[in-house]
């Protein structure tokens, strides 16, 4: 009778185990996420100063506005729920740059920092 308590206990710790080192790894993900996201943007930022300091229309325009957009896709290739936001990113179609809604963006992020937080507090939550 004791060993099949014990067996059962250890089931439940062993489970409780896998719970929460489930619950640290979505939270690191997530926080790896926001953290990409804000690296890519500081990239994108300087990227549109390079652009903005070239003649329009010139070669290296043209290279600069590549290098910029290249930046937006790598991060949307590599994240692709942030595509499905509607009004994060952008077009202009006068000049074919790729577009942030800073504002959308920073309000998408405060929901990620709200997710990996609720996510802390699960664990502490079964740690305890």
């Amino acid at each position: 009778m004791i060993s099949n308590a014990q067996t059962e206990t250890e089931k439940k710790i062993t489970k409780l185990k896998k719970e929460i080192e489930d619950l640290e790894e979505s939270s690191e993900k997530v926080k790896n996420e926001i953290e990409d996201i804000k690296n890519a943007i500081n990239g994108y930022d300087e990227a549109v100063e390079k652009l903005n300091a070239c003649t329009r229309g010139t070669d290296e325009w043209y290279q600069a506005l590549k290098e910029v957009n290249n930046i937006i896709l790598e991060l949307l290739g590599k994240y692709p729920e942030l595509a499905k936001m509607e009004g994060i990113f952008g077009v202009d179609p006068n000049t074919g740059l790729r577009t942030v809604n800073k504002d959308a963006l920073k309000e998408y992020l405060e929901g990620r920092e709200s997710s990996a937080n609720a996510l802390d507090v699960a664990k502490i939550y079964k740690e305890n």
